[in-house]
């Protein structure tokens, strides 16, 4: 055995006999750093403002599509969902407004999950990517 596989299993063996609190406690001591800055400038954009609109600008790169076609497909399943969770009434609908208010209530500068997805970019990310986790909570 390598010694990476062995500090990997060393290491899953010692979170992985933690509860939910206590494995949370164990990683931010573990890789959360106080000390850790941040930056105020981003690829030679200074403020607050000037940095939030970089990095959403360089995280909505991430979810453009293929091709033409991908995104008229898109449209229309997005469309379809919404007309048929408006005419069961049965679907609860998890729109924009009641996204960003649940997001507003989220803290920040916490330490993401194992997806490495923090408040900061699901709230900068933009409102397409906001619009796909509205279709991604709903309930059918």
């Amino acid at each position: 055995m390598s010694a990476d596989e062995e500090f990997n299993d060393e290491l899953f063996d010692y979170f992985s006999a933690k509860d939910d609190e206590a494995f949370w406690r164990a990683w931010r001591k573990k890789y959360c750093s106080s000390s850790v800055k941040t930056t105020n400038i981003l690829n030679s954009k200074h403020g607050d403002t000037n940095i939030c609109n970089e990095f959403a600008e360089e995280f909505r790169s991430v979810f453009q599509t293929n091709t033409i076609i991908s995104d008229l497909k898109f449209k229309a399943e997005l469309q379809n969902r919404l007309k048929t969770a408006s005419d069961d009434g049965n679907s609860p609908l998890v729109d924009i407004d009641l996204l960003r208010q649940c997001l507003s209530k989220m803290k920040l500068k916490k330490c993401p999950g194992f997806d490495n997805v923090s408040t900061e970019h699901l709230i900068h990310a933009g409102t397409d990517v906001q619009v796909h986790l509205c279709l991604l909570l709903m309930q059918f």
